[in-house]
């Protein structure tokens, strides 16, 4: 699917067994050699701009730039395979499942993978086995599938494997997001272990982040300092999603060691501690107490609500308004939404006159800025579409009230989350990031939201200062 959209953007624009082998900046450009792998052939490309989304195999070493944190935590061996695991796999409400198995010590992971049919049914299946990562048996495919059945208990278990794959945990960083003309995006940026799901929604965020503003620069609507601010604000972002993802894998090794389950203890012993759990001897409840805990510790993983919808950018692309940061009850679980500068637009169901509802974050269009008005707003709209020709840029103005407004805020979410009054707005960026806000009407309207626009697009103006904003709420 991905490639089909790909194409029909850019026909032949996406060229497989191709492979970069150096690149130049100059002032203007970036030369980049490229070799069709298919004829030996090379040839060159100029471009104003290099995104490298290469998985940090190339583009970050031709720039020098080094991926820094922890690597070879420990390494996982999967085994894709076909099997009917229905007799064992029986609840279809799981869809992973983290298996510590008494008789070997280890923590193991069974995935579901379709594609026909899901749960307990699914034909096809992925395993995860976790070995330290000194153990030299992960490289015999034989010995992992093996280990596979044992773990699984199901020794005669006679599944099709299609591909024994191995990968390391890691926790790494680049030094740099950007370099001149070249930026880094994804796995090449940031490297990480899939607990928690953030690897994907990392990469999509520094995509969703960056082609906005080159789109912009290379448009001629803002200036080449904008692109300044893609690694100001990934950067602290993704820097937190892997100290999370490896915090994630942290409390699931600890569930193993609360259990008291040892890979170097006798069988016996383990599985004598994993009776404990389900013990009502006085001397086994602190043990179980233990064990749950660190259980229940799991929601930092399975309910990171503000680690993957509450994070929050400040950088020159963001106009602050005096107010100060919110503070979480729980940084990691609770998401508060809200519309301070920097924050992501808070999700609402809107509605206009004919009865066809959309999602606030839906109104605005690739590319478009979006000004949200109280229901007396009027004249920020008017401001909207006077500053939109002006400086020529996409800017859509809308106004959203409980009774009034081009748009009905038919349950109240966003008066609940707007943070402004009826004649306020709220300036929400491309990426659907709140750029600037106004508290209430200002005395000139179409100056402050012209001076706020230039402000988000480095073309060198400066908003008012948030004394004014402020006054005018209170």
């Amino acid at each position: 699917m991905l490639r089909a959209h790909a194409e029909k953007k850019a026909p032949d624009g996406v060229r497989f067994n191709h492979e970069l082998v150096a690149l130049e900046q100059d002032a203007d450009c970036v030369t980049s050699r490229v070799v069709d792998k298919d004829t030996s052939t090379e040839y060159l490309v100029r471009s104003r701009y290099v995104l490298g989304c290469d998985g940090g195999r190339t583009v970050g070493g031709l720039l020098g730039i080094q991926l820094e944190g922890q690597r070879n935590i420990a390494y996982t061996v999967t085994v894709h395979m076909t099997a009917d695991l229905s007799p064992w796999a029986r609840d279809p409400d799981v869809l992973i499942r983290w298996l510590w198995a008494p008789h070997v010590g280890r923590l193991a992971v069974l995935v579901p993978m379709g594609p026909d049919h899901w749960g307990p049914h699914s034909e096809e299946w992925v395993f995860h086995l976790n070995y330290p990562a000194a153990d030299q048996r992960i490289w015999d495919d034989a010995a992992m599938i093996r280990d596979m059945k044992d773990l699984l208990g199901l020794p005669e278990l006679d599944p099709v494997v299609h591909r024994v794959t191995r990968w390391s945990f890691e926790a790494l960083v680049a030094q740099r997001f950007r370099l001149g003309r070249v930026f880094l995006l994804g796995d090449a940026a940031h490297r990480h272990g899939p607990t928690g799901g953030l690897g994907l929604t990392s990469a999509v965020q520094d995509a969703a982040n960056l082609c906005w503003k080159v789109a912009a620069v290379l448009a001629g609507r803002a200036g080449d300092a904008l692109l300044d601010t893609y690694e100001m604000e990934r950067r602290p972002v993704d820097a937190r999603n892997v100290q999370r993802s490896t915090e994630n894998v942290m409390n699931h090794l600890a569930i193993g060691q609360a259990l008291g389950l040892n890979p170097e203890a006798p069988a016996e012993m383990n599985w004598a501690n994993m009776r404990r759990m389900w013990s009502t001897a006085p001397e086994d409840v602190a043990h179980r107490h233990t064990v749950l805990t660190a259980v229940a510790a799991q929601s930092m993983e399975f309910r990171q609500h503000n680690v993957e919808s509450g994070y929050t950018y400040a950088s020159d692309a963001v106009v602050p308004d005096g107010t100060p940061e919110v503070a979480s009850l729980d940084g990691i679980r609770l998401y508060q939404p809200g519309t301070r500068p920097g924050a992501p637009l808070p999700h609402a169901w809107v509605e206009d006159d004919r009865g066809e509802r959309c999602a606030l974050l839906d109104l605005a269009r690739p590319g478009e800025f979006l000004l949200i008005a109280g229901e007396d707003g009027e004249a920020w709209c008017a401001a909207a579409r006077a500053v939109s020709a002006d400086l020529e840029v996409p800017l859509a103005a809308v106004r959203i009230g409980h009774v009034e407004g081009d748009y009905r805020d038919i349950r109240l979410a966003w008066l609940q989350h707007r943070e402004v009054t009826s004649r306020g707005a709220v300036l929400v960026r491309p990426d659907n990031f709140v750029g600037w806000r106004s508290f209430g009407v200002v005395s000139d309207p179409e100056g402050e939201l012209r001076r706020a626009l230039q402000h988000l697009l480095a073309r060198g103006a400066v908003a008012a200062a948030p004394d004014e904003h402020l006054a005018l709420a209170r």
